[in-house]
């Protein structure tokens, strides 16, 4: 019977102590949970419930709530695995912690601190799993969007942190394992470090747009990324305040790669950005610039200005020492960077569907950045085309190009333009003056030209250019027939130009030379117009000139008195001024218009009225071919020449009307002592066919009718 009892009350004084134990412990865990989380958080809690496990010994946490100071945590569950031995001697020790769809509210920058401060590391959990976290950053008082993560984690062995075996957070897109240090609880100031990781580029730039760390078109140029990833990366993010920085020792975007790059970033656009240096894809640097909407729009205007329809670019540039930065209210980043590649390939293709490539060899480059506007430096670039030809440019180059500012250095070597040939050389030095002594030939258009140009006051586009020489040729020359090819000047389109023309010496195809030009230039709808006067055949001429992308109008007037008659010969034929002396009275208004060289010609329409003093035909036993008419005029009469060889006339007049390549001469007139000439006739400008009919008279009262038909070409040889 004793033993009975005895077997009996054993049991069941343990399950009575036991059950004493259990009440007791969970009297005591229940009043230590609001310890627990006060120490945990610095505030304190709203817990709607609380269970407690034994086996293992756990906390489970419903529907808890508090504030940290600069925000609010909520979190459905919360399981508490607590290091029970350390928990009975009062000390707030957790093995696990195991948090269910927990949210973090952080009122951001304008919230005001809390009571916590810097997390001490032995309250945080040995492992730590995190399911479908969200974290809410507020801005200035208003609600932000969400960010989520899941993760798993075990509590480092030194320090404010975790070892993160996995950890996911889908706005980032971010996948990687590492170490987060957690710095304080109050703001949630959190640091990744990772071996390596993984970045969604499309959730990337949609975090980035939602907390407002890149502006619009920032982000519309990277929407086409489609790779990050980094290595050996730290990750430092404080919810407070919505700072961010990134540092990695490699990161790779799409076909490029970065060494030692680290940025930081705040909402509202600020940041800084540096890197050693790395490899940039020339494709890639393409799309990113057309994809800004400022870039795109420079980029397609530049491309554009140079007569191209398309610009492909194929290699790698080296990027060196970069240190740039944003901050908010300018207009775009500051900073400096170099630039290098030994070799790149541009892909051209014209507005006319033409295809040519042009490779720059020994591209070296530093690039200076100022609220958005890039100079360039280029200490070295050499180019070649496909097509033939190669040159050279030094100096120093603001983007958007623009004369103004620059200081550059630049050769052409029959260098070959998709059919236009560039030769010469152009430089500018600190000062406003660019010199230049350049040809340019194509199917449609010849020009040389050297002088200087310089900056002028009254703006960006004020400018004055004299030349020394200038030459523009439309089509071949007159011997080898006229090129019918429309015209290409669709570089007046954007020509947004004000200022001077002086020129020593210009000539359009084998017209006369102008000489001692002085001409204002000015805009006008899509093209130029130039009014300017000079001198011509030693005569005054006043000149307006219209150029449009695809025609241009010339209007000239000429005026002389007394001028010397074999100075006006010379500026058309060489040899004929040696037989003629006297001199001219010229009123003259020419005007041509067309959209080819040819058309340009042919156009041609304009009036003479010619008076002539004392005019002499000199050498009538040897005279050129082309004066044949007045050998002419003296046999109808039986005329010998006058002493001297020579055919003397006291004055005469030569009125003329020009239209459709054809000079229809209204009046010949020329009175001498011993014969005079009255008649009318044509000059066909094309094929040089002068037809003539006069009347000629001597003062003995010989009269006859002399038809003249010749052609007044010189005879080739």
């Amino acid at each position: 019977m004793n033993r009975r009892v005895v077997f009996l009350w054993g049991p069941l004084a343990t399950l009575v102590v036991l059950a004493g134990v259990l009440g007791l412990l969970r009297v005591y865990l229940a009043e230590a949970t609001e310890l627990l989380v006060h120490d945990l958080t610095g505030a304190g809690a709203r817990v709607e419930r609380i269970d407690v496990g034994y086996l293992p010994p756990s906390v489970t946490f419903h529907n808890v709530a508090f504030d940290t100071g600069s925000g609010r945590f909520e979190a459905p569950r919360i399981v508490l695995y607590p290091d029970f031995s350390r928990l009975m001697e009062g000390v707030v020790s957790l093995d696990r912690a195991v948090l269910d769809r927990p949210l973090l509210r952080t009122a951001g920058s304008s919230a005001s601190g809390g009571s916590g401060g810097p997390m001490d590391s032995a309250l945080l959990p040995r492992s730590l799993h995190i399911r479908d976290a969200s974290l809410v950053m507020g801005r200035d008082g208003a609600p932000g969007s969400s960010v989520s993560f899941s993760a798993d984690v075990e509590k480092r062995a030194v320090g404010a942190g975790f070892v993160v075996n996995s950890l996911s957070i889908p706005e980032f897109g971010l996948t990687f394992s590492g170490t987060v240090d957690v710095d304080s609880a109050d703001s949630l100031k959190i640091g990744v470090n990772a071996r390596q990781g993984t970045f969604n580029p499309s959730r990337l730039l949609e975090f980035l747009r939602r907390f407002d760390y890149l502006d619009a078109p920032q982000l519309a140029m990277l929407a086409g990324t489609r790779k990050v990833a980094a290595k050996e990366f730290r990750l430092d993010f404080d919810a407070g305040t919505g700072a961010v920085a990134f540092a990695a020792r490699s990161l790779a975007v799409d076909a490029s790669g970065l060494a030692d790059i680290a940025v930081e970033a705040v909402p509202g656009g600020d940041w800084t950005l540096t890197c050693r240096e790395g490899t940039l894809d020339a494709a890639q640097m393409v799309a990113l610039i057309r994809a800004h909407p400022d870039g795109g729009k420079s980029f397609a205007d530049g491309v554009r200005s140079l007569g191209l329809d398309e610009l492909a670019a194929e290699g790698a540039v080296s990027l060196r020492d970069v240190r740039v930065q944003s901050r908010t209210g300018a207009s775009g980043p500051t900073g400096t960077l170099s630039l290098a590649s030994p070799s790149l390939r541009l892909s051209l293709v014209s507005a006319k569907g033409e295809r040519q490539d042009m490779v720059l060899d020994n591209f070296d480059a530093a690039v200076t950045l100022k609220d958005g506007r890039p100079m360039v430096s280029v200490n070295r670039l050499d180019l070649a085309s496909s097509a033939g030809g190669n040159g050279s440019l030094r100096g120093e180059l603001p983007l958007p190009f623009a004369l103004a500012g620059t200081r550059f250095q630049a050769e052409a070597r029959q260098l070959d333009w998709f059919g236009t040939i560039l030769d010469g050389t152009a430089a500018k030095k600190d000062g406003p003056r660019t010199t230049f002594d350049v040809t340019v030939n194509s199917d449609f258009v010849q020009v040389a030209a050297k002088g200087l140009a310089r900056r002028e006051l009254g703006g960006k586009n004020s400018w004055s250019v004299v030349f020394d020489d200038f030459r523009l040729a439309a089509g071949e020359s007159e011997a080898d027939g006229e090129d019918s090819k429309p015209f290409d000047f669709e570089f007046v389109r954007d020509a947004a130009l004000n200022g001077t023309i002086v020129a020593r010496r210009l000539q359009y195809n084998d017209l006369p030379v102008v000489r001692d030009l002085s001409a204002k230039i000015a805009p006008a709808g899509d093209g130029l117009v130039v009014k300017g006067r000079g001198r011509v055949c030693l005569m005054r001429a006043d000149l307006e000139m219209a150029l449009a992308p695809d025609a241009l109008v010339a209007s000239v007037a000429v005026t002389g008195k007394g001028v010397p008659l074999p100075g006006v010969l010379g500026c058309f034929v060489d040899e004929l001024p040696v037989y003629l002396r006297g001199r001219l009275t010229v009123q003259a208004n020419f005007l041509m218009q067309g959209t080819s060289g040819r058309q340009l010609r042919e156009s041609l329409r304009g009036s003479v009225v010619t008076r002539l003093q004392g005019m002499q035909v000199l050498k009538l036993s040897n005279l050129d071919r082309r004066l044949g008419f007045f050998m002419e005029i003296m046999n109808a009469v039986n005329l010998e020449p006058d002493m001297g060889d020579t055919l003397s006339f006291r004055d005469g007049l030569v009125s003329a009307s020009m239209a459709d390549g054809r000079v229809e001469l209204k009046a010949v007139r020329f009175d001498g002592e011993r014969v005079s000439v009255d008649g009318k006739g044509n000059f066909d400008l094309a094929d040089k066919r002068l037809r003539l009919d006069a009347k000629v008279g001597t003062p003995f009262g010989v009269n006859k009718d002399v038809s003249i038909d010749m052609i007044l070409a010189e005879e080739k040889s």
